[in-house]
């Protein structure tokens, strides 16, 4: 078969499942078209069309187990992860990291994309970090591989931010963003049919600005996130601790 073909069917099955590796590809390519193709070959073709998923790096014998923190104000822990969406029309799903500052309950950065990668979470961790103070700051996340990956890591050390990961199977050690997550789907979600990948991006934007300046939280106070942060760099919120 042409080298075109072969790279129009790559194209086809990374289009219908993006999460698909390049051996994975190779399999369905070798069983369903029945070409007698190496991985070797695909991984070369994925590489260049920047179709390659991150590597999988072995998890740790031990996890590094979380411990309480007593917060005294913002930015000294995010929490961050990662939910799903799809766009109506065309049924892909839609993928986007977002970050809660766990002491305010503002979401401080997110990203939405048609990919799953590293690249993807980092969009989100970059945008909080411009607009965030990082100086001694904890990132709390789960053990997927996008937080493990070497980019992700490496990334985090640069901004001297102290990574802490969950244990395996414990949402509930994630919860202040697990919670946010329960809130996106009921009231954005669940309740628009996205056409495009543009429109998802918009109405979510639009709702996380919503959610951060004129919802009331009834963990801050019954007050919007941004405006119980506003009241703390103003002295009009003090001597508040809790543990996280």
């Amino acid at each position: 078969m042409p080298e075109e073909d072969v790279v129009q069917l790559v194209k086809d099955y990374c289009d219908e499942s993006p999460h698909l590796g390049y051996r994975m590809v190779t399999d369905y390519l070798k069983y369903t078209e029945n070409l007698k193709v190496n991985h070797k070959r695909i991984y070369r073709i994925m590489k260049v069309l920047d179709l390659l998923q991150d590597k999988i790096v072995p998890k740790p014998k031990e996890y590094q187990l979380r411990q309480k923190h007593e917060l005294t104000g913002p930015d000294q822990l995010w929490e961050m992860d990662m939910v799903q969406m799809y766009i109506d029309n065309s049924g892909q799903w839609v993928y986007m990291f977002d970050i809660i500052d766990v002491f305010t309950r503002e979401i401080v950065g997110h990203h939405e994309g048609l990919r799953c990668r590293t690249k993807e979470a980092l969009k989100a961790l970059d945008e909080a970090a411009k607009n965030r103070n990082t100086d001694d700051l904890i990132l709390r996340t789960d053990n997927g591989v996008q937080f493990r990956s070497r980019e992700f890591q490496t990334r985090i050390r640069e901004l001297d931010i102290s990574h802490e990961r969950t244990m395996v199977n414990t949402p509930e050690e994630n919860a202040h963003i697990e919670s946010f997550h329960g809130t996106l789907k009921r009231a954005e979600v669940y309740q628009t049919h996205y056409r495009s990948i543009t429109h998802c991006r918009n109405s979510i934007a639009k709702f996380i600005k919503k959610y951060n300046n004129k919802r009331p939280h009834s963990s801050v106070g019954k007050i919007p996130p941004a405006v119980y942060h506003k009241n703390i760099l103003n002295n009009l919120v003090s001597g508040i601790k809790f543990a996280a």
